[in-house]
Parts: C-alpha cells; structure tokens; sequence
C-alpha cells in the first residue's frame, strides 16, 4: 500500500538533489548552496515552488533558475541569523515567538547592506510561506509544539512584519523613485540602432555556410530588435521560441468590428504585424 508513495518520496528527493545541485557558489554569500540543501525547512520550500512549475514540458526556461534565486534568498536568511547569533540552529528554530524578532532583524540588515528595499519586501513574503510549511509540517507529523511556534511566529508576523519592515521599505522605494530621473533614448539613436541591427541581420543571412556562431549571432540581433520594437522586457524576448511564430494567429482572424474601428495607420499596422 505504501509502494506508490514511497516511489514518489524518492522521485522529489532526488529531483531536490539535482536542483540543490545547479545552486553555484558565489563570491559575495559563500557556502549558501550547502546550508539550503542541508535545511530540511528550506528544502521544503524549494519542493513546494518546484511544484508550482508543473510538468517540465510546461516549464520556460529559466523557471528553475528563479526558483533557486528565491531558495538562495531564504538561503542568505539564515547565513545571517547564523551570524547575528553563535548557535548555527537550522531555520526552523527561528521561526517561532521568541526569535521573530532575530528574523525581523536580519531581514532588515540583509535590505540594508544589499541596499535593495525590494529585498526586504520578498523576504517577508516567503518568511510567511515558510511559517505556513512549518505548522503544515507539524500537522502531518502531529507535532504539537511544531504548530504552536508557527503559529506564534504567524501572529507576530500580522501583528508587527509590516510597521517594522514592509512599510519603511515601500517608502524608501518611493522615495528612490521620487529623486531617480527617467532617461528616455533619443529616437535618432534609436533609429541608429535599429538601422545597424537590421545590416548585421542582413550580413548573417547571406553567409553561405552559416555555423553556431552565426546563428547565436542572427538570433540575439532579432531578439533585440523585438525587445525594441514592441518595448517587452528582454527576458519575455528571450522565452519565445521558434513554434511561437510558426503558429501565431493568422491575421485574417482579426475581428472585424475591431478591425473597422481602427485607423488608417492602424490597419496597416495590423497587416504588418504578428500576434505571438
């Protein structure tokens, strides 16, 4: 009875190795790959955004990579409770009553010597998620004293995580926000820009023998030329794939009470253009 289970214990274990095990090293929060695969807590909130992602075929291609980056935060979490206290207890000695405040606090100067309000925010969200995994962890094991520290860490949170922590961050986001001027490019460099793209396009297509390098050439030029035309953020560019544009709809789709609203302008634009 306990086959079919036990099977897909093992398939996550080593599905969380394999993930544990693309962590990288970096220079500026060394051994932060091991102390996230050595936390139980930790690698439980690495299975469940894993999860999230559903099947691999589904998967974009940098999904697992975002979800490292969130385990690696959670990661850099502890490295600094570590620091901030002698005892190197795993995470989820810290999430109870008593030590809020070691993880309020930690949060806190994480946002301050990274300078990134933003990480302050992103923290408190997956601390609070974290919580909930703990009192679920204690719910399935039937551990009383489990559920009771989350649920005095999740009280705590309610009560103080967004006075302490989520408010001054906002407001020193608003703040940058404010003062940091907004560079718009000038159209002449621009036009500039996209003339060169479209030449070097030009250039990779007439080689007769085209090899690796002219093709990352030829598919990074038209990357960037989409990102510009239809002023998308890179990295949405950077997820389409051949299909995409093989299977876009058909301009003839368009309907027709839409169409005869637009412009002159428009509905040559229309005919120009793809919808991927």
């Amino acid at each position: 009875m306990l086959f079919p289970f036990m099977k897909d214990i093992d398939e996550d274990d080593a599905l969380l190795e394999s993930f544990f095990d693309g962590m990288k090293e970096t220079n500026a929060n060394p051994g932060v790959p091991l102390l996230c695969k050595n936390d139980p807590l930790i690698r439980e909130f690495a299975s469940s955004k894993l999860c999230r992602l559903g099947e691999k075929k589904e998967q974009r291609v940098k999904d697992v990579d975002n979800v490292r980056t969130k385990v690696r935060t959670v990661g850099r979490l502890l490295k600094q409770l570590h620091q901030n206290n002698e005892a190197k207890s795993p995470l989820s000695e810290f999430i109870t009553g008593m030590n809020f405040m070691k993880v309020l606090n930690a949060t806190k100067n994480i946002s301050l010597e990274s300078d990134s309000p933003q990480l302050a925010l992103t923290i408190g969200h997956y601390i609070k998620h974290i919580a909930l995994l703990k009192s679920s962890i204690g719910v399935q094991t039937e551990d009383e004293q489990m559920i009771k520290e989350a649920r005095h860490f999740t009280e705590l949170y309610n009560a103080h995580w967004n006075d302490r922590v989520s408010c001054v961050a906002k407001r020193r986001q608003q703040m940058r926000h404010i003062n940091k001027p907004t560079k718009v490019p000038l159209t002449s460099d621009l036009i500039k820009l996209k003339d060169w793209l479209l030449q070097q396009l030009r250039n990779v297509i007439k080689v007769e023998n085209p090899t690796r390098v002219h093709w990352e050439k030829a598919a990074n030029m038209a990357m960037v030329r989409i990102a510009m035309f239809n002023k998308r953020r890179i990295a949405e560019v950077s997820e389409m794939k051949v299909t995409d544009f093989t299977e876009m709809e058909a301009q003839d789709d368009i309907d027709s009470e839409i169409y005869n609203a637009l412009d002159m302008s428009e509905k040559i634009l229309s005919k120009r253009c793809g919808i991927v």
